[in-house]
């Protein structure tokens, strides 16, 4: 099955995330509206949405053995696939498009609370995982902090 990557918009990812992610349809994600916010969809040959992430612009929070200084930072939320395109390599593919757009940003490092389930996956990706667990706004699952250093200031 061919699946495009590409942008999209809020409106077409909310249930997506309700499914998969536990958050409610219309959630309000203040990082949604940010100007430099985009939505990252994986769209299927007959249109259907099946997975998304949303990135922006966002700083680091230092702290918990974490310090990338005052580096320009993209962070991502919302990945979501849709269960029966899981293990494809779906998310992989979102996330090569999130870095695109953090490299794009020319941001230094590219930043997300990870539910502890998906910590793996990240960890896989060459993130690191720092203490501190937060729970999460929205689906009041544990969280917790990782980073993937992009490139030296320089």
């Amino acid at each position: 099955m061919q699946i495009v990557i590409g942008f999209g918009e809020k409106s077409n990812i909310e249930g997506l995330r309700a499914e998969v992610l536990g958050w409610p349809v219309h959630a309000d994600v203040d990082d949604d509206t940010l100007y430099a916010t985009r939505h990252i969809v994986a769209v299927t040959g007959d249109g259907n949405v099946v997975g998304a992430v949303s990135c922006s612009l966002v700083a680091f929070p230092n702290g918990d053995g974490a310090n990338f200084g005052a580096s320009r930072a993209v962070r991502f939320w919302g990945l979501a696939v849709d269960p029966r395109f899981q293990y494809h390599g779906i998310g992989t593919q979102l996330m090569g498009a999130v870095k695109e757009r953090a490299y794009d940003l020319d941001a230094r490092v590219l930043w997300a609370y990870a539910r502890h389930d998906a910590v793996p996956f990240y960890e896989h990706m060459g993130f690191d995982v720092f203490e501190g667990p937060k729970e999460s706004d929205l689906s009041g699952l544990p969280s917790k902090r990782v980073a993937l250093h992009l490139r030296d200031v320089g």
